[in-house]
């Protein structure tokens, strides 16, 4: 896979490029150091992925990010320092087409942190490599949700999904009997910030599904973890952690 790193700090670019050069899979196509220079080769040296940061002179990550989608789109993983730290930030990026977000390992020290990147990099790879059946819905369980619920709407959002999020449950008020439910691709270490950035962005309050409890009206409840939410046949939320080749 080729990949293009956009960083104005030449040792995070230098490091980043170090953990790509670990596997045979995947080489650097080229390093830009502001947001206008990623655009820009993005056009003439199209890449498989970018590892886009967010601060960057000339043209932040989040602009870069959506000039890319307009003009040369490919995926985007926004590798940027304390990304809780930047919530808003990350998804106005997530908004703008990037599909997940990360830490940079080399700066923050974090242990296994060029494994966690590769991790994310294979996942992505996967995504990007070809279509895949996509499995039929379950029936949902007739006991399914308190005695209030008797409608449940799920929501499944990937690319740009947290300000179409934002958008569509802004301007609509689901029915009094109508559970709301959303899976939203985002790396688990960020459901928490992501159930609070949500909800103060519509007129209903956001809960992060912890496991174990049930649909519930007036609310969205949203996925916290990696692994596949599921309801049991007792009408409460689970997770499962198979089937692993299903990544989404």
């Amino acid at each position: 896979m080729k990949i293009g790193i956009a960083n104005d700090s030449a040792t995070a670019a230098e490091a980043l490029r170090r953990v790509i050069s670990t596997g045979s899979a995947h080489r650097v196509a080229w390093i830009a150091r502001n947001g206008l220079d990623a655009v820009r080769l993005c056009v003439d040296l199209p890449p498989d992925l970018v590892l886009m940061d967010l601060n960057m002179p000339e043209l932040d990550g989040i602009e870069a990010t959506r000039q890319i989608m307009q003009r040369a789109p490919c995926a985007i993983l926004v590798v940027t320092a304390a990304p809780q730290d930047n919530v808003n930030a990350v998804f106005r990026a997530l908004g703008a087409g990037a599909l997940d977000v990360t830490a940079t390992p080399v700066l923050l020290g974090q242990p296994g942190g060029e494994a966690a990147l590769l991790a994310k990099i294979r996942t992505i790879g996967k995504l990007i490599g070809g279509s895949r059946d996509v499995p039929v819905a379950a029936r949902l369980p007739a006991a399914a949700g308190s005695d209030a619920v008797k409608h449940l709407v799920a929501i499944g959002a990937s690319t740009g999904g947290p300000m179409a999020l934002a958008r569509l449950l802004s301007r609509w008020q689901p029915p009094a009997d109508t559970a709301v439910v959303v899976v939203q691709h985002i790396d688990a270490a960020f459901a928490d910030q992501m159930a609070k950035w949500l909800g103060d962005q519509i007129p209903v309050p956001v809960r992060a599904i912890a496991g174990g409890e049930a649909p519930e009206p007036g609310m969205v409840q949203l996925a916290r973890t990696n692994d596949h939410l599921t309801i049991t046949p007792g009408g409460r939320f689970c997770y499962d952690s198979h089937p692993r080749d299903e990544i989404y």
